[in-house]
């Protein structure tokens, strides 16, 4: 097992050992922090994740989205071209569970240019503060955040655990802009 493998295998069960309680206080006080946060109230079209092995849960804002008339996006995974889709939702009911578990949106709802998104919410296992990023190891969102508009703000929500001193990057690696916790907001230098 590779050293990345390790920490990432490390990161999650360490993000699973969180208690239900502990999971929710810092999954509401970081979506506080996204909804208070210029990013989100200049933002108009966001790209949400649907949480999985215990990932700040942001559905609440989905539907504080929905009430500001933001427009909602969702991925959906395509395992054959390891790509996303990006889809827009107008209700949680759009959802079924697909690729690995994941609530993904319905096959039959239309796929858009993710070029017109301009708040990404980016999960992640674990994040440093000059915007690194440690994924789940397919590269999903490397390869999406590359075809997205360069003045989209790429956001992790994540709990304080998964933020490290430094993670090694790769020079296909995408870089955050914005981290948001539950007690601290870092802005990376690159944000546009």
């Amino acid at each position: 097992m590779t050293a990345k493998a390790q920490l990432r295998q490390m990161m999650i069960l360490q993000r699973l050992a969180l208690s239900e309680q502990e999971h929710a206080i810092q999954s509401i006080a970081t979506c506080q922090r996204i909804k208070n946060h210029r990013a989100w109230l200049g933002a108009h079209s966001i790209l949400f994740y649907m949480p999985i092995k215990r990932e700040v849960s942001i559905e609440p804002l989905m539907q504080e989205a929905w009430n500001a008339g933001k427009d909602v996006f969702v991925p959906r995974c395509l395992p054959d071209s390891r790509e996303l889709k990006i889809v827009k939702l107008i209700s949680l009911d759009q959802l079924i569970t697909g690729t690995w578990g994941i609530r993904e949106p319905l096959e039959t709802l239309p796929g858009v240019d993710p070029y017109i998104l301009d708040l990404i919410l980016v999960p992640g296992v674990a994040f440093d503060r000059k915007g690194g990023r440690l994924g789940y190891g397919g590269g999903y969102y490397d390869r999406f955040l590359a075809k997205c508009h360069p003045n989209a703000i790429r956001l992790a929500p994540h709990f304080r655990l998964q933020l490290l001193p430094e993670l090694d990057q790769c020079r296909h690696d995408q870089l955050m802009h914005l981290l948001v916790n539950d007690t601290c907001e870092i802005e990376i230098k690159s944000c546009p």
